[in-house]
């Protein structure tokens, strides 16, 4: 039930929160760096002070068990996803404006586009959505893995996004068709976080089989 905020420079210990038990399954920290939201297992996200590692708020999802939470890169959003499918949308005044239907399975990881403008979820019935954040709208199905999909970013140029899955496999998406591009498989074992690097040029992963690589990609969809 321990947050630990840490000094990248230095890598001090600057903050200990005391979130309690079970609240504190998933945390984001906020791109203005006021905040960071935990998700917990009765479904409630937790808003966290950084000035004072005090709780500053709660919001309400209405699933159980927040698996994944996220803000937007401009700090606007904050989004989270639960055990039982539900995805919810709040703006920075804690309201909810959106509850995204599609996935009926628990939703692993939800992550924003570099514009704010879309929002990737990954999902327990192998599927990713990509809905709109404006209207809330669903733009695109990607279907392609054979299990659980368990993480999931966009390119830094929006163009394309990432997955990766317990059937092991890493896959590069072009949201504009719709179609997966590229399947990766280098792991043995389920892959349980993707992510491209800053340029677009690379993704790293990290897997139960105890390794964490990277890869160079051929094609930023740019």
């Amino acid at each position: 039930g321990l947050i630990s905020v840490r000094d990248l420079e230095t890598g001090k210990k600057v903050l200990t929160i005391s979130a309690g038990t079970v609240e504190t399954w998933t945390v984001a920290y906020d791109p203005t760096g006021e905040t960071l939201a935990t998700g917990t297992h009765s479904g409630d996200i937790n808003i966290w002070s950084l000035k004072d590692g005090k709780k500053a708020g709660k919001l309400k999802t209405g699933g159980n068990f927040t698996l994944s939470v996220a803000y937007s890169p401009d700090g606007s959003l904050l989004a989270g996803s639960t055990h039982d499918g539900v995805v919810s949308i709040f703006d920075r005044s804690g309201a909810i404006i959106h509850k995204l239907t599609g996935h009926k399975e628990p939703v692993r990881c939800v992550a924003f586009s570099p514009d704010c403008g879309s929002l990737l979820t990954c999902s327990d019935d192998k599927h990713l959505r990509i809905y709109e954040t404006k209207a809330g709208q669903q733009t695109a199905s990607l279907s392609g893995h054979r299990s659980w999909v368990l993480s999931g970013s966009f390119s830094p140029n929006g163009l394309m996004c990432v997955s990766s899955s317990s059937d092991k496999k890493i896959k590069l998406w072009d949201i504009k068709a719709k179609e997966c591009v590229h399947t990766i498989d280098e792991h043995s074992d389920q892959v349980w976080g993707v992510s491209y690097d800053e340029t677009g040029k690379k993704v790293a992963s990290v897997s139960d089989d105890a390794s964490l690589q990277t890869f160079e990609l051929l094609s930023t969809g740019a």
